[in-house]
């Protein structure tokens, strides 16, 4: 018998283009490591077509690629760019003992349910992730 599950990278993508979901996303992948903002940014801008993100940035599809490689660095100038491109900004808000998604003031909830926390157990658990 097949299994009749889809590829959960095509659907994360997907699900990505949410301004609300995907700002989750990048806030959940900062509060666990603050290293995986590049690659949480990276997945956020393929779902938004890296070619229509570097043009908004003004920089090349390559470059883009680079600077959000595990070995980029992009400037604030970029991260800037690239977060508006995707219809997200920078929000800097007090420090706190532990900080969870829920507390970030772009996480907030979708359908009075708390959005998906943590980039673990959106995998282990992606089902939790869809706000249809």
């Amino acid at each position: 018998m097949p299994k009749r599950t889809g590829d959960f990278d095509a659907w994360m993508l997907g699900e990505l283009t949410d301004p609300i979901l995907a700002a989750s996303y990048i806030n959940a992948a900062i509060s666990e490591d603050p290293n995986t903002l590049k690659v949480a940014l990276g997945n956020v801008a393929k779902a938004h077509r890296m070619k229509n993100v570097a043009e908004e940035v003004g920089m090349a599809r390559e470059s883009l690629y680079s600077s959000l490689s595990e070995a980029g660095n992009p400037t604030l100038t970029n991260l800037n760019g690239i977060l508006k491109a995707v219809g997200l900004k920078i929000a800097v808000i007090p420090q706190s003992e532990k900080l969870n998604v829920q507390e970030a003031p772009s996480a907030g909830t979708v359908d009075n349910k708390p959005v998906q926390h943590s980039v673990k157990d959106a995998i282990k658990a992606p089902h939790q992730l869809r706000i249809k």
